[in-house]
């Protein structure tokens, strides 16, 4: 057997998070999604599509700092859409 402690065995939790489990932003943001009845997904689509709409007029005045902004509001329109046809299918 090796002479050195093992910091992170198998027995043992992570010395870091010791039993705390961090729940995503993405995780918390799918669920409230699939919450949505169909005339609430319907308004939120709209706000979300007027976000865009002002994001990209403020990258054209430079006012953007966060440009990931645009990727995370794009696929929240498409997890919208998405939930929005399953609803309609039902």
């Amino acid at each position: 057997m090796c002479a050195w402690q093992p910091i992170n065995c198998q027995s043992k939790p992570a010395l870091l998070h010791e039993g705390r489990r961090k729940v995503s932003k993405l995780k918390e943001r799918r669920k409230q999604i699939q919450e949505y009845t169909l005339g609430e997904a319907q308004k939120e689509l709209k706000e979300l599509r007027l976000k865009l709409f002002n994001l990209r007029l403020q990258q054209q005045r430079g006012e953007v700092k966060n440009n990931r902004v645009f990727a995370q509001t794009r696929k929240d329109v498409a997890r919208l859409l998405h939930h929005i046809a399953i609803l309609e299918s039902e």
